[in-house]
């Protein structure tokens, strides 16, 4: 799989804080939507909003089987945990997975990784994190290991060795492209392989099966 961002979403000197701001939520949102195309590439069908931390909690299926996740981005593997998330009703009590989509390399930027983790784990960790800060509000949690940088980050340990990584993708940086996914080939089904499974689902035989491909 590929992804394709637009080349004026990557970081650059010279520009107002604001106007780099925007950057990176747009980049963050680009991300996000890739780490849906992802899980659905994995198993997954991504349903409805479950109203939660800005709209990034969803309900889901795997396997037929219901379950709540969420979606976490990152530029530069450090990920984001607010009190409000860990309270009763936030995305960290709520759902069951939170999948993180990080750059490989915050520097080269040409791989993205698709982490898997239990909510629990993230969750644990931001409980750490804030209690070793004594504050509220937000913090920030490493993949990797790496010094404290005076926000207690290290008290809940590397996240990234905790989760796993589903997906790489490769990141190709268009000047002026839109940005999207190419998506692996599509699975080809001959028109027998397509009788017999259609012929096991209704229970008859495949001689029963009349297919009619128009266009």
């Amino acid at each position: 799989m590929t992804a394709y961002f637009a080349s004026n979403l990557k970081p650059a000197a010279g520009g107002t804080k604001a106007n780099m701001q925007a950057k990176r939520r747009e980049l963050r949102n680009r991300m996000r939507e890739l780490g849906k195309t992802v899980v659905e590439a994995n198993g997954y069908t991504v349903g409805g909003s479950l109203g939660l931390d800005r709209g990034r909690a969803y309900h889901a299926k795997r396997n037929g089987k219901a379950v709540k996740i969420g979606f976490r981005a990152s530029a530069d593997r450090w990920i984001a945990a607010t009190t409000p998330a860990l309270a009763a009703g936030g995305e960290l009590a709520e759902v069951d997975e939170i999948f993180v989509i990080a750059f490989k390399d915050p520097k080269v930027r040409d791989v993205i990784e698709v982490y898997r983790f239990k909510a629990s784990v993230i969750a644990d960790a931001a409980k750490k994190v804030f209690a070793a800060s004594g504050k509220t509000g937000q913090q920030w949690i490493p993949l990797d290991d790496t010094k404290d940088e005076g926000v207690h980050s290290m008290a809940g340990g590397s996240l990234g060795k905790h989760g796993e990584v589903i997906s790489t993708v490769d990141v190709v940086w268009e000047d002026g492209g839109a940005g999207g996914v190419e998506a692996p080939a599509p699975f080809k089904l001959t028109i027998d392989q397509a009788k017999a499974g259609l012929a096991a689902q209704f229970g008859v035989s495949k001689d029963a099966i009349r297919i009619t491909i128009e266009g």
